[in-house]
């Protein structure tokens, strides 16, 4: 005697089967779309602290290039360029508060702010 397999429970399990992968592929995606935005927002984060530190460290090396003029040639052009940059321009400070936003509380930044007011 053979089991007859009824289309009615056939058509039941695949449509069971089928709920489960489509809420398996919906919970991916929504786990997938949350860590896309994490992964964007931690590369804006980084493009950013790049080039705040490239910023900063631009800042330094211009005004140690002006020092170095200055004390070399004794032309007053290089220190007014000295102080502009250091009065007026402020690139390291204005770097420095692009990393407060991400690193404020840490060594590293407090280090870095107590390095700035010391020079």
């Amino acid at each position: 005697m053979k089991k007859k397999i009824k289309i009615q429970n056939t058509i039941y399990w695949s449509i069971v089967v089928t709920l489960i992968f489509t809420a398996l592929f919906i919970f991916i995606c929504i786990f997938n779309q949350k860590q896309f935005h994490s992964f964007q927002e931690s590369s804006q984060q980084y493009v950013l602290c790049k080039d705040s530190v490239e910023q900063l460290e631009e800042g330094c090396d211009y005004l140690v290039e002006q020092a170095r003029l200055y004390a070399m040639t004794g032309n007053e052009y290089y220190m007014d360029l000295y102080f502009r940059e250091a009065h007026m321009t402020k690139r390291r400070e204005h770097a420095l508060k692009q990393l407060e936003e991400y690193f404020d509380g840490t060594q590293t930044f407090t280090s870095l702010k107590s390095a700035l007011k010391s020079s």
